[in-house]
């Protein structure tokens, strides 16, 4: 392989990495807004049905 073919290859991995990369921090910060949305909906749950009078 001749040097410009080497650096042709690294360029693509390079590329594909930092693709990869990217992708994977979307994903994870996409599972924790999910986490939290549904924790907050469990909390909103809760005060509702705190609110709810008690019969004596």
């Amino acid at each position: 392989m001749n040097s410009s073919c080497k650096s042709r290859v690294f360029n693509i991995i390079s590329i594909i990495m930092v693709s990869m990369l990217i992708l994977s921090l979307g994903a994870f910060a996409n599972n924790n807004k999910a986490k939290a949305d549904s924790h907050s909906k469990q909390l909103e749950i809760n005060v509702k049905s705190d609110k709810v009078p008690q019969k004596v």
